[in-house]
């Protein structure tokens, strides 16, 4: 955290100097999830599944010249993980699937055409088997390959880790999902990789009116 803020100050100063923009992104993803849990993976009689979830998003950025951004994202998740069961004599197949809504404010920083972005994430949901809110984190690369100065399409891909436990120890729901009790309880988190389609629109740029005593002014492209 301590990090954050004098990037946030660095951005604030250049933007005194260079140009702010704000622009206003549509994205959507689709692409496998995992379920970490230490007990599920040493247990030889139950297997993870190929499970894809997807994600729909919408961002807001405020942009400080052509190199950094950040962004304000609200998204709609639904992350899934399906089980098979090798032993006869537990339940067969199993699956955690739940929709959440993901807020997320990420650092994006743009080079030739490409970025990299990064930012902490929460999700809710009302699953009530699910615990919420969780806390997490985001990372992305991508790059334009379509456009002009107002529209771009983006392709490119992402990871979303939520780092705090899904279940909760004390309601019995991680055998809900796992259809046996473990002698010792260990957290579930997910990970989702997204490959993403973003169509990015820039709506206006900040800058100083020749008159009005030269007061800050937003102009629409």
């Amino acid at each position: 955290m301590k990090k954050i803020f004098p990037v946030l100050i660095y951005l604030f100063a250049s933007s005194l100097f260079g140009q702010t923009w704000i622009d206003v992104s549509f994205k959507g993803g689709v692409g496998p999830d995992l379920l970490i849990n230490l007990n599920v993976l040493e247990d030889v009689d139950l297997v993870h599944k190929f499970s894809v979830g997807n994600t729909f998003a919408g961002k807001f950025g405020v942009n400080f010249g052509d190199i950094h951004s950040i962004n304000f994202e609200v998204a709609s998740t639904k992350f899934r993980q399906s089980f098979d069961f090798r032993a006869d004599d537990v339940l067969p197949g199993q699956e955690m699937s739940f929709n959440s809504i993901d807020y997320s404010f990420l650092y994006r920083k743009l080079s030739d055409g490409r970025y990299l972005e990064i930012g902490p994430t929460v999700s809710t949901t009302s699953e009530g088997s699910i615990s919420s809110p969780n806390f997490g984190g985001i990372f992305g690369f991508g790059r334009t390959i379509a456009g002009s100065d107002k529209i771009a399409i983006n392709i490119g891909a992402r990871f979303r880790y939520i780092a705090t436990d899904l279940l909760n120890d004390s309601d019995g729901s991680e055998s809900l999902y796992f259809s046996k009790a473990y002698a010792e309880y260990k957290i579930s988190t997910p990970l989702s990789f997204m490959f993403m389609v973003e169509i990015d629109w820039a709506v206006g740029v900040f800058g100083r009116s020749n008159c009005y005593s030269r007061r800050l002014r937003f102009v629409t492209f």
